[in-house]
């Protein structure tokens, strides 16, 4: 793989968007449910028509709270309300900078729950549909997702800095294996999952991933560090780092 896309989720107030745009190529905008706001996707927007980033809507459920990590159980209808809203509303001010919303990314527990649950992954592909068909969804790979999705394509990521069970899921956030903190670490398996496909489980054994683009969280204290690692080691290695969506 010689081409490959990196993005972060940004616009949460949580870490230092300004640093960490010019390694990416794609940029999932929170767009005030589970964190950030106007002003916080305003200049999200303007940093990533400088830098020249793909944008995507990265909705979530409306607890800030918990920073829309704990799953909601709400009704079909009124989560596709929640998240046209959020969706439009970074529409809106992505068109007053000149730029275009291409794809839609859930955020936390939501990210997790429509992978699983047809009423929630409804709820997600129905958004997309009252807002801009031509939209493309960023989530986990899940038959659920793939069927209801219908021509809408579904595009998957890999976590350069989670860890993840032989099952294909992440480790969960509480438990020791959940974060890779050592930046070596995160370039070289990255590197080996551009190469083969493969990466170490917890478990010890090794995991295919077919992915799309290469996530790193905007929220981590070590998200600018590891963003320009990344960047710099990808490079190295020959790697374009471009959205998926110019290839």
């Amino acid at each position: 793989m010689r081409r490959i896309d990196l993005n972060a989720d940004l616009a949460e107030e949580q870490g230092d968007d300004d640093a960490i745009f010019p390694f990416l190529s794609s940029a999932n905008i929170a767009c005030g449910a589970h964190a950030g706001g106007a002003r916080a996707m305003d200049a999200a927007l303007a940093l990533a028509a400088r830098h020249a980033v793909t944008i995507g809507a990265h909705v979530g459920y409306p607890d800030r709270a918990n920073f829309g990590r704990i799953d909601v159980d709400i009704e079909r209808g009124a989560l596709t309300t929640i998240l046209v809203e959020q969706i439009r509303q970074l529409q809106d001010r992505a068109a007053r900078h000149g730029r275009r919303v291409r794809y839609v990314k859930p955020h936390g527990a939501l990210y997790h729950r429509v992978a699983r649950d047809p009423e929630q992954a409804g709820a997600l592909i129905d958004a997309v549909q009252a807002t801009d068909p031509s939209l493309e969804l960023l989530v986990p790979f899940s038959p659920i997702l793939h069927t209801l999705a219908g021509t809408i394509p579904c595009r998957h990521e890999f976590f350069a800095d989670r860890g993840y069970h032989l099952d294909g899921t992440l480790v969960g956030r509480t438990e020791t294996a959940a974060h890779i903190v050592r930046i070596e670490a995160i370039v070289e398996r990255t590197l080996r999952w551009l190469e083969e496909g493969l990466l170490t489980s917890v478990e010890g054994k090794d995991l295919r991933i077919e992915a799309d683009s290469i996530c790193i969280h905007g929220d981590s204290p070590l998200a600018v560090h590891v963003a320009g690692a990344l960047h710099d080691g990808l490079v190295a290695h020959g790697v374009t780092i471009t959205s998926w969506m110019a290839a």
